[in-house]
């Protein structure tokens, strides 16, 4: 007996006859609040200050679920915030 676990961003490009040998469990993107608190524990081991929702939710919605290029594109937007607060 055995599982074996198939993942894919492309699901028309494999074959319908693998499709229809496994179960299909689409799995979405988390909704942006659901990721801020995510987003505030990162910047605060960052000493990072957390910029206002309305700044990270179109980043966050942007990354499409990709974990990576929300924590790193909403630390971008936190460093210019930074900044911006110098200046």
């Amino acid at each position: 007996h055995g599982v074996f676990i198939l993942t894919t961003n492309h699901l028309a490009e494999i074959d319908v006859a693998v499709q229809n040998r496994c179960h299909l469990i689409p799995f979405f993107a988390a909704p942006a609040a659901m990721w801020l608190p995510k987003i505030s524990e990162l910047l605060q081991g960052y000493g990072l200050p957390m910029p206002p929702e309305n700044l990270l939710v179109p980043v966050i919605d942007a990354a499409n679920g990709s974990a990576r290029d929300v924590m790193t594109d909403a630390m971008k937007v936190a460093i210019k915030a930074q900044e911006l607060m110098r200046q």
